[in-house]
């Protein structure tokens, strides 16, 4: 099993502030910040407001 699992629930939440939203850069960051031991799966979603 490993060691360390991140139990902070904020920390995806200032990743994707961090990277403004950019899918990305939210990846690299998310690799950057630790060891990644399970999938990533993120998708955008956004209004238009025409």
């Amino acid at each position: 099993m490993y060691p360390y699992i991140n139990e902070n629930e904020n920390l995806f939440l200032s990743i994707i502030e961090k990277a403004n939203g950019d899918l990305n850069k939210i990846t690299d960051i998310i690799y950057q910040t630790g060891r990644v031991i399970d999938d990533i799966s993120i998708i955008k979603i956004y209004y238009k407001n025409n």
